[in-house]
């Protein structure tokens, strides 16, 4: 405790201590209060000055200043239980003889088989490098049996290459490829561009 005049600890006097309990009518405690050194005080309670949730102190002493300590007995209190902790406690029943809702030890295993005992290597999982997914995108079969790649490819030979007409109905078109070394793709048209084959 310090003095009021000149903030001095103050280490001797016969401090009044004041007790309020669960925020009810304070009143005188019974207790022993002791100087320990330097201005610093102890309070050691009745028993039953400690029967209580939130217990209040208050130490008084003529020409110091007050001091207040303010205990919780019991935790956690009410305000501590969040929504997050409600839902822990519904996995559970009351005494958390049977729990629901957790990974089940089948579950665990399936993880474990994937890795070695402090996971320092893993196994079962993808290896494909970038250029394995690509190709493997443009080998497959979407139409049919044409390839993505088949249909890029004449797509391009359509849009940007030679192409030559010939016959005088039917007509042939021929698109050759991008070398121009090779036909990409022969269309053979009816006269009447009734219909088309290709070849």
């Amino acid at each position: 405790m310090l003095a009021i005049a000149d903030g001095a600890a103050v280490t001797s006097g016969t401090p009044t201590v004041y007790v309020t309990k669960d925020n009810g009518t304070q009143a005188t405690g019974t207790g022993t209060s002791t100087h320990k050194g330097n201005g610093e005080w102890s309070y050691v309670p009745e028993q039953a000055e400690t029967n209580a949730d939130i217990i209040s102190f208050m130490m008084t002493l003529s020409g110091a200043v007050s001091s207040i300590v303010n205990i919780y007995t019991t935790y956690p209190q009410s305000v501590d239980i969040s929504s997050s902790l409600s839902t822990v406690q519904s996995h559970g029943d009351a005494t958390w003889a049977t729990a629901t809702g957790f990974a089940t030890p089948a579950n665990v295993s399936a993880v474990q088989t994937h890795g070695d005992s402090t996971w320092a290597t893993a196994t079962g999982f993808s290896t494909h490098s970038v250029a394995d997914v690509v190709t493997a995108v443009f080998a497959k079969a979407l139409e049919s049996g044409y390839t993505l790649n088949d249909m890029l490819l004449e797509l391009a030979a359509v849009v940007l290459n030679k192409c030559t007409i010939s016959g005088t109905g039917p007509y042939t078109l021929t698109y050759r490829n991008k070398a121009d070394d090779a036909d990409a793709i022969t269309l053979t048209i009816a006269a009447d561009g009734s219909g088309r084959t290709r070849s």
